[in-house]
Parts: C-alpha cells; structure tokens; sequence
C-alpha cells in the first residue's frame, strides 16, 4: 500500500509540472486524469468486491461442474459417465424437455449477481464526474481535446499499476 501512495505521489508531482505549459493544459490533463483514475480504480473495486463475494459464497454447483478443459475436450458430454439413450425405445419429446429443464433461464438472481459489479456507486460517481468535468471545461470555454485524451491515458495507466503494485 505504501508503494502504490509513493507512486500516486511521484505521479502527483510529474503533472504538477504541467503548470510549465499553460494553466489551461494543467486544468484539462488533471481533470481528466483524476477522472479516469477514479473510474478505473472503482472498476478494480467493484470487480474485487464481487470475487470476494463469489468465493465467499463458494457453492457446491460449482465443485461438482466439469473442469475447463473436459468442456473444451469434451464439448457435447459424449464420454460422460450417464448411462446411454436407449434410441428405438426413446421418447424424443421427453429428452428434448429434460434438456430444455437443464438450460439456466433468466432470473433475478443471476440479474443481481452481475448487477453488483455494473452498479456499484463508487464507479458510478467516478462515471459522474467524468461526465460533470468535461462538461465544466466545455462550458467554461476552456476545454482542450489533446490535452485531456493525454490525462485521460494517463489516468488509466497509473490506475492500472497502482492497482498492480498494491495488490501483488
């Protein structure tokens, strides 16, 4: 943790050097960096929030389910251990119901596992100020493109290895 604050910090202080430039150039790279870093930052915690909640709901679905590789070998299940259809004395509609029954449908369950992570507040705001500061620059007259694609880049980037160097 403490690495990833020198980071922050060394980072900090390379676009405290951009006043060098113009103050203009300053106010676009920090607005945009600040809210790319905050959008993919919530992203990281969103996405860590739900894997710790899947595994801590470790179910026993998931033990008993083929491996990945038996699914890639054996995509049909034609080498499975179930005992073989019987064709001349099958009934066909019935199989085909069984096999419809074993087809997961929409649920509100499955809505609410992967909406945790889509809607989580945190990266919502980060998405909101995104939003309200390009709106800010641009209606205060003082937005430039190039400027702001540069800090949204390097936004993501030193997100990105700071959630590297302090969840190694």
């Amino acid at each position: 943790m403490i690495k990833s604050i020198k980071l922050f910090l060394v980072i900090q202080l390379l676009i405290l050097t951009l006043l060098l430039f113009s103050k203009e150039f300053y106010i676009n790279f920090n607005v945009a960096y600040f809210s790319a870093f905050l959008v993919i930052v919530a992203s990281f915690f969103s996405h860590y929030r739900a894997v710790n909640k899947k595994v801590a709901t470790h179910n026993e679905e998931y033990e008993n389910s083929p491996d990945e590789i038996d699914k890639i070998d054996d995509p049909y299940d034609l080498y499975s251990e179930n005992e073989p259809v019987d064709v001349e004395n099958a009934d066909f509609k019935q199989i085909v119901k069984d096999e419809k029954a074993k087809i997961k449908t929409f649920s509100f369950e499955t809505l609410k596992s992967g909406a945790g992570g889509g809607f989580s507040f945190f990266r919502l705001g980060a998405y909101a100020l995104l939003i309200v500061g390009f709106m800010a620059l641009k209606n205060n007259h003082i937005l430039e493109i190039m400027p702001y694609l540069i800090g949204l880049s390097v936004g993501i980037l030193s997100a990105i290895g700071i959630t590297k160097v302090s969840y190694r």
